[in-house]
């Protein structure tokens, strides 16, 4: 919908159809590990955990 809650249509395609997906997603209050595979979401979680450890690890905490 554009400002006036008139319907817009979009022909969108690969990266640009991803993005615009991925915000109606996040509008409609889903997440990306919300869609996967239970086995796939725990996999992209403890990545996701250890991305958080070693950025953890590299920025001193505030004093």
């Amino acid at each position: 919908m554009d400002e006036g809650g008139a319907l817009v249509e979009l022909h969108l395609s690969e990266l640009e159809a991803r993005v615009v997906q991925h915000e109606v997603d996040h509008l409609d209050g889903e997440l990306y590990v919300d869609l996967l595979s239970k086995d796939e979401r725990r996999r992209v979680l403890a990545e996701f955990r250890l991305a958080q450890q070693v950025q953890k690890e590299r920025v001193p905490s505030p004093a």
